[in-house]
């Protein structure tokens, strides 16, 4: 194994956490707990001199929120979260730039209606979406290129695309396509999706894991809706797909698909038009715990795995393409004990 620096800070959160989410430049974090009846999302903020990370803002929320996401820089600071009862979440940081006065005038000038002062303090919900009436899995923005469109992949299989009325400072969110899981799969239950990457003159591309399989997905202009390309098995045919996650291209011949079920990561690779796209399974990956999430690094050439062990594990090819432990992180041993 190679060696590899690495740095870690504890933060203190009340009650269990359930999902962490950073930004592309990893300079803000979302983290979502849950303590008793107490559903929160916090924000933090990392201090750039010391690297240490500052709870800047705590949200209250009715459910227990699952799964976060940050939106492109570009788009500003948008935080999305789903949730349990299968509603998808907005949330914007205070607007900045009012003094007190301004905010307490009798105008309200800077102020959304029912605001109050100590509202612009704390991040704000700016959106709210039902899709389901089962618990949302998963949520991730599309590629910039795109739009400010997001969607949510929910455990009662099917999969909900989200756009916003403008790409800056968006007012409303509204589902704009849905499709499910199938045909003639009874039961199937959404464990993850994915978006390809932009690439100009190719279609938007999802691929979803379920229970057994993944499937990819392709935006038709022509008919504006959303089709199924392509259906592949995972390794254990029986077993559920809990994260996927679809390598940046960057030029690289052929497309690559980490799925992970249970304590196995399998690596796919795509080649070929939608039309005809031929999918290989080019290594199952074996860990010591069950994987709960899969995610390659910015240019594709490093997947990390993390387990309930509270082990990171990073995973590297060789210059043949077989992909290499080459070195493994683990968490604090006081969280498993939390547990």
């Amino acid at each position: 194994m190679s060696t590899i620096k690495a740095s870690w800070s504890q933060l203190a959160s009340t009650g269990q956490v359930i999902c962490l989410s950073t930004t592309l430049h990893d300079d803000m974090m979302a983290t979502s707990s849950q303590d008793g009846s107490c559903c929160q999302v916090q924000v933090w903020e990392k201090d750039s001199s010391t690297g240490d990370w500052d709870l800047i803002s705590q949200i209250s929320t009715d459910s227990q929120i699952q799964t976060l996401a940050w939106c492109h820089p570009e788009n500003g600071q948008l935080l999305v979260g789903g949730s349990q009862t299968g509603a998808v979440y907005i949330w914007r940081p205070p607007r900045p730039g009012f003094s007190r006065n301004e905010l307490t005038s009798t105008s309200g000038y800077g102020r959304e209606e029912g605001m109050s002062l100590d509202d612009e303090k704390e991040w704000v919900q700016s959106g709210h979406v039902m899709c389901s009436k089962h618990p949302i899995r998963h949520v991730c923005f599309a590629p910039r290129q795109l739009g400010l469109v997001l969607c949510a992949a929910c455990q009662g299989g099917s999969v909900h695309v989200i756009e916003a009325d403008r790409v800056l400072g968006p007012r409303n969110w509204s589902v704009q396509s849905t499709f499910s899981m199938g045909p003639g799969l009874p039961g199937k239950k959404c464990g993850g999706v994915t978006w390809r990457s932009f690439s100009p003159g190719v279609a938007p591309l999802l691929a979803v894991g379920s229970k057994g399989i993944v499937e990819i997905w392709q935006y038709m202009q022509r008919v504006m809706k959303w089709q199924r390309v392509s259906t592949f098995s995972l390794s254990e045919p029986d077993a559920q797909s809990v994260s996927v996650h679809w390598a940046p291209t960057l030029g690289r011949p052929c497309d690559l698909i980490a799925a992970a079920h249970g304590k196995v990561v399998d690596i796919f690779s795509l080649t070929g038009d939608t039309s005809d796209l031929k999918t290989q399974l080019l290594r199952s990956l074996k860990h010591d715990a069950a994987v709960h999430k899969v995610e390659f690094n910015t240019f594709g050439t490093c997947l990390a795995a993390a387990t309930k062990a509270n082990v990171l594990h990073l995973w590297k090819p060789d210059f043949v393409g077989k992909w290499l432990l080459v070195s493994s992180i683990a968490g604090s041993p006081d969280a498993l004990d939390e547990e």
